[in-house]
């Protein structure tokens, strides 16, 4: 039985399950599989290349929030750098079960909360049936920067520094150094973070007590 959601996916890209007596991370309450396969570029920091992917829809309880309030309601804002990926993780074997992809994360800028160490975030990356997973509402990675806007997995899962996205759009990616990804996402937190453009102004602002 699923409890709520929280939409982090990533992550992990992940969606996932804060409650006992679950047997996966990701609540699919309210969510459902698009079974058209469409052609989308995997934009990921081992490299981009073209496949086929099902988009799937997600109940997200902070698509509606600002930029600030979504900072506001996680664990952990950092920025920081994937230093390596780990895939092919599920919670449980049953025919509904779907795969993440755990991404070490090690921070170069921490904006709220504690800790200095790698952490490991993880985002939902393939559907039960092992087709890779658009999520929508949540960017596309184009490389191992990125601002992100964590909270913790539930210790139910005794998973040690691990984090799931507070909100589909909880994670920010940056590219070429500085320059803040604008991703073609319609929702208010990633609206307000592309129009920082610079990441440098995007993290003062985090910075500045995560208003809301």
């Amino acid at each position: 039985m699923f409890h709520r959601l929280f939409v982090f996916g990533a992550a992990l890209g992940l969606v996932a399950v804060m409650g006992s007596g679950c047997s996966d991370p990701a609540d699919r309450k309210g969510a459902g599989i698009k079974k058209e396969p469409h052609n989308h570029s995997d934009h990921s920091a081992a490299g981009r290349h073209e496949h086929d992917q099902l988009l799937m829809i997600a109940d997200d309880p902070m698509a509606h929030a600002s930029l600030g309030e979504v900072a506001a309601a996680s664990d952990l804002v950092i920025r920081g750098s994937i230093t390596g990926t780990r895939e092919g993780i599920r919670f449980g074997d049953g025919p509904g079960t779907l795969t993440y992809t755990e991404f070490t994360v090690e921070p170069t800028k921490v904006l709220s909360g504690d800790g200095t160490d790698a952490i490991r975030v993880l985002m939902i990356t393939k559907s039960p049936d092992g087709q890779r997973i658009e999520l929508l509402g949540r960017p596309d990675l184009v490389g191992p920067d990125a601002l992100w806007m964590l909270r913790a997995v539930d210790p139910y899962f005794q998973m040690d520094e691990a984090y799931v996205l507070t909100s589909l759009g909880g994670v920010i990616p940056i590219d070429d150094g500085e320059v803040v990804v604008e991703a073609e996402i319609d929702t208010p937190a990633v609206r307000e973070a592309a129009e920082f453009s610079h990441a440098g102004r995007l993290t003062e602002y985090l910075s500045d007590g995560l208003p809301g």
